[in-house]
Formats: C-alpha cells, structure tokens, sequence
C-alpha cells in the first residue's frame, strides 16, 4: 500500500507573549492545548509520563483507523511551534515528593497557567 503524503499549513504564530505555560500529558487534550497555546505565543512546555507521545492516541487507537504518521506530523509540527516536550516524567516516580515540589515552587513562580491532564491506563490480566 502507498503511503499517503500529508500536508499541513503552518499556523500563523502571534507575536510571544513572555509567559510560560505547563501542560502535563500528551494525550488529544494536552496535544490541543500546547497546539493553541502555542499558536498565541505562549512557551508552553509539555510533560508526559511515557516514552511516547499521544496518550490515548497512540496506545489505544489501533493503527488502521489512526495511522501512527500522522500522530507523528501532529507532534513535529508542537516541536516546530517552539513546545518544549518532557518525556518519561513520571509525576512521583522520577523524583522524590519532596525534590518535585522544591522544583515546582521555583518552576511555578514563572509560569502563567497549568494545565493538568491525567490518564491512567491500568492493563487487565
């Protein structure tokens, strides 16, 4: 099967606004909101939990009906936009409570805005 070229049109990115934005997960939610947020000249950093991006997107859409290149076309064009993207962060688990909350004192005195999104996906055995 031939692989289908994808196009997009580069959004029109508003002149920066200084003010940093945090989004936690990189699900449909999170990838919107970096997306919009981005495209108001905002510095959006996105944090996500696992090796890959796209959350529901990635894990639990097959393949035939959410072809992995365009998910793929999706966070290249963030990457593009200027979105600072944190993988493997696992809230908890990559630093102590103590260590994550002393960093997020400092971290949060610049940022504008936090934009949470959790999903847990928890395996049937």
């Amino acid at each position: 099967m031939k692989e289908k070229i994808i196009k997009y049109k580069f959004p029109k990115i508003e002149k920066g606004t200084g003010k940093k934005i945090a989004v936690v997960g990189s699900g449909p939610a999170g990838i919107t909101c970096a997306f919009e947020l981005a495209k108001k000249g905002y510095k959006v950093t996105m944090v996500e939990a696992l090796h890959e991006l796209g959350g529901v997107l990635i894990y639990g859409i097959p393949e035939f009906r959410l072809p992995k290149v365009i998910l793929k076309k999706e966070i290249d064009m963030l990457k593009c936009m200027g979105v600072e993207i944190i993988k493997n962060y696992i809230i908890g688990k990559t630093e102590t409570v103590d260590e994550l909350m002393e960093r997020l004192m400092l971290y949060l005195l610049e940022l504008e805005q936090v934009f949470l999104i959790l999903w847990i996906y928890l395996a049937k055995i």
